[in-house]
């Protein structure tokens, strides 16, 4: 076990060298590509052992980050050194009870963590949170900024790659990753799409459209040339596309686009369609009854927009709906798919587009983006609290007892103590030396006040912007400790891959 925890000093040395506003960069070679990084996440996947051991308590205490950054989109470093300081000062005597030691730390760390939801905030600036999750680079957080704000906390974001500089795309309205099928159809050279707000009617066909006779009876009652048809079907024929293209030369707009995902992502994406559009899912013959209507609808290379103003009330029902379900889904894949429902119904979609020339520069400059991104997201959801470690120290200094608990067990005690211990440490590895001069100033102030250490400014976070998200305080905390625990438990090492050599 020694060995294991020579791995777990390892990462929690490497890491800390990023921590806080006076972190330094670590420098990192792989193969034939160098890396200059501020990311405690890029430092903590590139930390490595030659011994399987080490490299096991590595892997461990990485998983335990990786569900911080999961959750919250930022906390990687602060739950590796809260894991390591929790392991290297707690040893578990031979008198204690196990399942005692591990009720103490979990009852303390529930205290800790509805103290934290209690007196978060809501009213923040959004800013502030990004630039803290995006290492302080303000290209980064300005578009983090306006992106979040456009998405809200359940918006969806995709990446993409940019050669020349790092900018971003809201969009409004029902999306959908499906393009036009010809170039002919693009009447917006500048930005090489197709758009139309001139009567738009949509058809939606769960079947390949073969014969293009079969949508000339929709123009019996209207004006083919005051008309603009989108129509979204699983294919077309050659023959089917030529008409399309033929009539757009006489002035009658046939947009033909294929529809979407397949299986139940597939029906799922028709009846959301359905409910958006008004228009009927149909296999058969088409009559007008089967049309659905839109204020106008943009289409380009890879991607369709369909814009119409739907009333908030109908609009807030079909999101619990689909809320509902998913809470009953497991799978982060599931999960994925209805975020991505409830963010194109209600139009909170944006893409980032990334300055990256190499693979590796795109992806710590995705990684940084995406870790801002979530960290704001979380922000809304569960608020924020004063930054620079001073919401876990102010829970000592006012809230929570070493042993609020006293009748309770050695074993029980020495649980509570672990986590107790904790709640000093992130903000005594930020302020160092200064740490009783600033406690002293921040005793008896409100919960949100803090310090700024770079401009050596006291006031409320919400006011100076040293803020975290609740939810990165407390995922690194619960993490950490879950970890500490796994390990402090375990007395015994096996390596399979050893015995089976």
């Amino acid at each position: 076990m020694e060995k294991l925890l020579n791995g777990i000093k390892l990462l929690n040395d490497n890491v800390s060298v990023t921590y806080g506003p006076y972190g330094k960069n670590v420098i990192i070679r792989q193969f034939n590509e160098v890396k200059i990084t501020k990311d405690g996440v890029t430092v903590a996947n590139n930390t490595f052992s030659n011994d399987e051991e080490e490299q096991t308590g590595i892997d461990i205490i990485r998983q335990a980050a990786n569900k911080s950054l999961e959750d919250s989109g930022d906390g990687t470093t602060t739950t590796i050194m809260l894991a390591y300081e929790a392991i290297k000062n707690n040893k578990l005597q031979n008198d204690y009870n196990i399942n005692e030691f591990r009720k103490g730390a979990e009852d303390k760390l529930t205290e800790v963590c509805n103290l934290l939801d209690k007196y978060s905030v809501k009213d923040f600036n959004l800013e502030s949170i990004a630039n803290t999750s995006a290492n302080g680079d303000k290209t980064i957080s300005n578009i983090v900024t306006k992106v979040v704000e456009h998405c809200g906390a359940s918006g969806i974001v995709e990446y993409r790659r940019s050669y020349y500089q790092d900018r971003f795309e809201l969009k409004k309205g029902y999306t959908f990753q499906r393009g036009y099928l010809s170039s002919k159809f693009i009447n917006d050279p500048e930005t090489l799409k197709f758009s139309s707000n001139k009567n738009c009617k949509v058809l939606i066909c769960n079947r390949k459209l073969e014969n293009f006779d079969e949508v000339v009876p929709l123009f019996s009652n209207i004006k083919a040339k005051d008309t603009t048809l989108l129509i979204i079907a699983e294919d077309f024929s050659n023959k089917f596309l030529g008409m399309c293209l033929f009539n757009l030369e006489k002035g009658i707009t046939i947009i033909p686009v294929k529809l979407p995902e397949y299986g139940e992502q597939r029906q799922a994406f028709l009846e959301d369609l359905n409910w958006y559009t008004g228009a009927n899912i149909t296999t058969k013959e088409f009559t007008e009854e089967d049309l659905g209507n839109c204020e106008s609808f943009i289409i380009g290379k890879n991607e369709t927009i369909i814009l119409k103003n739907i009333d908030s009330k109908e609009l807030n029902k079909q999101i619990k709906f689909i809320e509902k379900l998913l809470s009953k889904v497991e799978s982060e894949f599931g999960k994925k798919k209805y975020k991505e429902r409830i963010a194109n119904l209600t139009g909170t979609n944006a893409d980032i587009y990334i300055n990256g020339v190499t693979d590796s520069e795109f992806d710590e400059r995705k990684d940084l983006f995406d870790d801002a991104i979530k960290a704001c997201q979380s922000s809304l959801k569960d608020g924020v609290l004063p930054g620079g470690g001073v919401a876990l120290i102010n829970l000592v200094l006012d809230f929570i007892k070493e042993n609020s608990t006293p009748s309770k067990s050695n074993s029980y005690k020495a649980g509570e103590k672990m986590v107790y211990n904790l709640l000093y440490k992130p903000f005594e590895w930020l302020h160092g030396k200064n740490t009783e001069t600033i406690l002293s100033f921040l005793e008896g102030k409100d919960f949100m006040y803090t310090y700024n250490s770079k401009t050596q400014q006291y006031g409320l976070g919400t006011d100076i912007n040293v803020l975290d998200s609740c939810k990165t305080v407390k995922s690194s905390l619960i993490n950490a400790v879950s970890v500490a625990l796994s390990i402090l438990t375990s007395n015994l090492f096996i390596n399979v891959n050893k015995q089976n050599e």
